[in-house]
């Protein structure tokens, strides 16, 4: 699922108390942050967690 978490196309699973998603959150988040000149990335451990980091530059 790495590969589809930033992609283009909208994909969708449920979450942690069975909540669904629209599959939008992430592209739009990752869009924004790219446009302001900053980063996005995810470490992920199976059956641990994911844990989201952003980079931002100064203004």
């Amino acid at each position: 699922m790495k590969s589809k978490v930033f992609g283009k196309e909208n994909w969708t699973r449920r979450g942690t108390k069975n909540e669904k998603g629209t599959g939008f959150g992430l592209t739009l988040t990752r869009d924004f942050i790219v446009r302001m000149n900053g980063e996005i990335w995810f470490e992920s451990k199976h059956e641990l967690g994911t844990t989201f980091f952003i980079l931002l530059p100064k203004s």
